[in-house]
């Protein structure tokens, strides 16, 4: 938003009459409620003040979704008349009577134009309620999204079974069709991962945009570069990592540089350190950033609370600073993954659109995922318990075998992909997935994927196959 946000009034309350027009109150108490904000010094000025700043936040999102993307659009949302103070025309009534028959279920919506021309591609986790929300919100004259509501001449809808398949499809569409009012499509950031060159006698880590089959290790993806480079600072002071790059070579002619000196660096150049004592150190990282987010910052503050210890305070700020950068990033989901090369996972995601015979979902999404990438996704019924063990073994063969021992190159679709997983997967108990990462002896994956997707299809185990 390129305008100074400070130059005009901005009222949650009049946001709220828009924004949350099915609220009967507009209350603070309602909106937070609505939102799930906790405020337990209510009309306290500061706590007051903060619940406010979050439900903002909340409404500049939604603001987001509604394709509202200036400042000055945002502001004069407040301002939009109320739907019904409209007068609606017989294709508004159409639509509005069309949408009304949409699914209270996941999918991908589709806009188009009169010329059949694609306008807009989006998801739901309820069909029905989120296209509705277009004829609620788009009474603001001037803004992309009543240009666009008043382009649109058709609706249509492709049911998906899960929220998981909404959004891998919804990104798929919008990278084949370009659709003209999405601004995903056109608001790329590339994504950012960390290299591991572990083929090298001593691996170096370094800031990388995409994963290539080259044998490193890569962590990632992160969505900002800021968190990389915040990481990457942690990880340069806490490791002792050479940072060379292609000048690095090995001999007792070779004098250490100033990392040496500096002390973040041992020096296996100048032969100062031996090759299994670096490997440790490497070790240590790996199992630093496979860590998970609270071991990472569990991690990070142990680095500080041990450097106040020594009572090296330039130190401890330091960490204590980037402990907060890492907090605000690992708390948007945006967090470092294991290493794609042990990044290999089943996803059983359990649908809801038939119900089958034990009471449970009669049938089951199955993601597999190698790399970190999807390989295969596909519905599975009960049927297949009856020879379950043999199927999962030949697609375990397939794509987690010794063919497929080099991660694939990863450009712009499969690193989004690769996003969308792995924020599907820390996310995962809440969802009522289930996650079975793939083990080196098969029989162990196989006898656990299927007692999962037993317990997913909800088949007791004393049924017989």
């Amino acid at each position: 938003w390129s305008s100074d946000v400070c130059s005009s009034d901005l009222c949650t309350c009049r946001l709220a009459r828009r924004l949350l027009p099915q609220l009967r109150s507009k209350s603070l108490k309602s909106v937070q409620d609505h939102f799930g904000i906790r405020n337990p010094r209510q009309h306290r000025a500061m706590a007051d003040a903060e619940a406010t700043a979050k439900i903002l936040a909340h409404f500049i999102e939604q603001a987001g979704n509604l394709e509202i993307e200036t400042l000055e659009d945002f502001l004069r949302l407040q301002f939009a008349k109320p739907p019904e103070a409209r007068r609606k025309t017989k294709r508004e009534l159409s639509l509005r009577e069309k949408v009304r028959e949409f699914p209270d279920r996941p999918g991908v919506y589709t806009m188009t134009s009169r010329d059949g021309d694609i306008l807009y591609v989006g998801k739901a986790k309820s069909l029905h309620s989120r296209v509705a929300t277009y004829f609620a919100q788009s009474s603001t004259e001037g803004t992309k999204l009543t240009r666009m509501m008043r382009a649109v001449q058709d609706i249509t809808y492709e049911e998906t079974g899960s929220d998981l398949s909404a959004l891998l499809l919804e990104s798929r569409k919008i990278k084949e069709l370009h659709p003209r009012f999405n601004s995903l499509d056109r608001r790329y950031k590339p994504q950012s991962f960390l290299r591991l060159d572990i083929q090298n006698d001593f691996p170096e880590l370094t800031f990388i945009r995409e994963p290539a089959p080259d044998g490193a290790e890569y962590f990632g993806p992160f969505r900002s570069r800021d968190a990389t480079e915040a990481l990457m600072e942690i990880l340069n002071r806490a490791f002792k990592l050479r940072k060379c790059g292609d000048k690095f070579r090995v001999g007792l002619e070779v004098k250490p540089c100033i990392y040496h000196e500096m002390h973040s660096c041992d020096a296996p150049c100048a032969l100062l350190q031996t090759k299994e004592s670096y490997r440790e150190e490497v070790k240590r990282l790996q199992e630093f950033l496979a860590a998970g987010d609270e071991g990472i910052l569990a991690h990070v503050e142990r680095l500080m609370r041990n450097a106040a210890d020594e009572l090296d305070f330039e130190e401890a700020q330091f960490f204590k600073e980037r402990l907060f950068e890492l907090r605000r990033v690992l708390g948007t989901g945006d967090r470092p993954s294991a290493s794609l090369s042990s990044n290999d996972f089943v996803i059983l995601n359990p649908l809801l659109t038939k119900e089958g015979a034990g009471g449970g979902p009669a049938e089951c999404e199955i993601y597999f995922v190698r790399f970190g990438q999807l390989m295969k996704q596909m519905v599975l019924g009960t049927g297949i318990l009856a020879n379950a063990e043999l199927w999962f073994e030949r697609q375990l063969r397939l794509y987690y075998g010794a063919t497929s021992a080099i991660p694939p190159t990863a450009g712009r679709p499969e690193i989004d992909e690769m996003r969308i997983l792995s924020r599907w997967v820390e996310s995962s108990k809440k969802k009522g997935s289930k996650i079975i990462y793939i083990e080196q002896n098969w029989e162990v994956s196989i006898e656990k994927i299927v007692r999962e997707l037993r317990e997913v299809l909800n088949i007791n185990n004393s049924e017989s196959l």
